[in-house]
Order: structure tokens, then C-alpha cells, then sequence
């Protein structure tokens, strides 16, 4: 079991599916964490509400490469999610386009 994460980065976004339902979806990063187990190395845990619930530990030989290569997977999420129906920003209400997550701005 993966402890709850102390979070570096909290995203909301609102997505229009392509049967026209709405559906939410949080990214959250937490922080880097380094453990022992089941072999030494750092640890992000990246969670999407919406699309993947329980979270995904992201490794890294580095806290700075395990929270970089999280955001990469948070990204890469976020692209499918695009790709799949319309992502706006719920702070802002801007859209996301596949163009602007593939080359990381938001």
C-alpha cells in the first residue's frame, strides 16, 4: 500500500468526453520521497482523479528525475485525455490543446 502523498503539484481540469459527458479529472504529484523498498531509489506518486485513481509510483535514480519523469507521465495522461475529448483548465477555463501539452505549457 502506498502512503497518501505530500503534494508538489495539484491540476483540475474539466473534460468534455466525445458522447458529450463531463467528467473531472485531478493530476496530482507529490513529492519526491526515497525508500529502501522494494529496492533503494526515489518515488513520486502520481494520481489521476478520473483516469487512474489509485496512483502510480514513479521511479527515479534522483528525487529531481522521479519528479521530472512524473510530470512526464502526468502529461502523457493528459494528452490521451485530450486526444480522447475537450480538457479546460477548471482555474482558468482555457482550453488545452494536444499541441499545448505536447510541448508542456499549461
Amino acid at each position: 500500500m502506498i502512503a497518501e502523498p505530500d503534494l508538489a503539484f495539484v491540476w483540475e481540469l474539466e473534460q468534455t468526453c466525445a458522447d458529450g459527458r463531463p467528467r473531472t479529472i485531478r493530476l496530482e504529484v507529490g513529492h519526491p520521497v526515497y525508500a529502501e523498498q522494494p529496492f533503494p531509489g526515489w518515488r513520486c506518486l502520481v494520481r489521476l482523479e478520473g483516469m487512474l485513481p489509485e496512483g502510480a509510483p514513479i521511479i527515479g535514480a534522483t528525487a529531481m528525475q522521479a519528479f521530472s519523469l512524473a510530470l512526464r507521465f502526468g502529461r502523457e495522461m493528459l494528452w490521451a485525455a485530450a486526444a480522447e475529448g475537450r480538457l479546460v483548465e477548471r482555474a482558468s477555463g482555457g482550453e488545452l490543446t494536444l499541441e499545448m501539452i505536447a510541448e508542456g505549457h499549461h
